[in-house]
């Protein structure tokens, strides 16, 4: 009799499906891949360039009028509470700095803003679009009233 006994027996737990996929999964996750499940927030350089070329954007002009908020773009990962995450996209959001609870200035997170998620039909400005970073692409889908 051996002094201890397991507190469950894990032997073939690797050999199904599932177990193989999230194995695969977390190691490809963790090996600098351009895309994954854990957060992460985009570097203050990235960030620096996104910005030149968001401070010669006509619609947006000075950014001190802007509060700011950057993370990489996201979507929901089969159907969990969690997000998949593209390194090599930066989701731009920008609200009129002065406007009710914005106040300006610079955010960068590692998970999406809950103000983000929830829908929005007050009378101020916005920006919206997204960043290529290896491309340093700027594509705004909406600059104006916030309609």
């Amino acid at each position: 009799m051996s002094a201890y006994a397991p507190v469950a027996d894990i032997k073939g737990l690797c050999e199904t499906w599932a177990m193989r996929f999230l194995l695969i999964l977390c190691a490809a996750s963790l090996t600098g891949c351009s895309s994954g499940f854990i957060p992460s927030r985009p570097t203050e350089q990235t960030i620096d360039r996104l910005e030149q070329r968001l401070s010669k954007v006509s619609c947006i002009g000075s950014l001190d009028s802007w509060e700011r908020h950057y993370t990489f773009m996201s979507e929901p990962f089969l159907g969990w509470d969690y997000d998949w995450y593209d390194y090599g996209k930066i989701d731009v959001d920008l609200r009129e700095a002065g406007f009710e609870e914005f106040k300006g200035g610079r955010h960068i997170h590692a998970r999406v803003p809950e103000h983000q998620r929830m829908l929005d039909d007050r009378p101020y400005k916005v920006a919206f679009g997204e960043y290529d970073v290896s491309e340093d692409r700027l594509s705004l889908t909406h600059c104006g009233a916030n309609i």
